[in-house]
């Protein structure tokens, strides 16, 4: 029951801080990094362990809403080609080599495990895009089209993340041919 009662603050907090963000103008992404650092620091604090396996079905809906409110569908419409093109091949692309360059590097790590890594930082952030690009000034076309394709390259991480997971957990990670894993640096 504590555990949920933390979710629930969680979530009221973050709608809070998020509508804070809005009305004086400042990036609610970074509000969030700072609260959380203040919360982290505070002693008295009590340790909280929250279940992996219930985080993702808890946060990841809510967020998708906030994107969806923000996707234009019309756009999405003319060119979803271009986007589910964009957004997949290169997600997919970016983790693999992310994934290689880790195995590479990294003594006696596992493929799958070089996988996970690679798709864990493939996809870029959306919402960072937005905080950053609203005051520069970039057209609102192109912030759309970057959050729409967001949707695509979150969905894509998480499956190629959730394939190298199972792959590590039954223990049937692939090898490949004898190669030298290693650069000298």
């Amino acid at each position: 029951m504590e555990v949920l009662i933390v979710i629930v603050v969680l979530l009221l907090a973050t709608v809070v801080l998020v509508s804070v963000g809005d009305r004086l103008n400042l990036p609610w992404p970074v509000l969030l990094t700072l609260v959380t650092a203040v919360v982290i620091v505070i002693p008295q604090m009590p340790s909280l362990h929250i279940e992996p396996e219930i985080i993702l079905p808890i946060f990841l809906p809510p967020l998708l809403w906030a994107i969806g409110q923000r996707v234009s569908w019309g756009m999405l419409r003319r060119s979803w080609r271009s986007v589910l093109i964009y957004s997949i091949t290169l997600t997919a692309v970016s983790a693999l080599v992310v994934g290689w360059a880790t195995w590479m590097i990294v003594p006696g790590i596992s493929i799958a495990l070089a996988l996970a890594i690679g798709a864990a930082v493939a996809p870029p952030d959306p919402v960072a895009v937005e905080a950053v690009a609203e005051p520069v000034g970039i057209p609102r076309r192109v912030i759309s089209n970057l959050q729409t394709e967001g949707i695509f390259n979150d969905a894509v991480s998480l499956v190629l993340f959730h394939i190298a997971l199972a792959a590590l957990t039954a223990g049937t990670d692939p090898q490949p041919p004898v190669c030298p894993r290693q650069f000298r640096l």
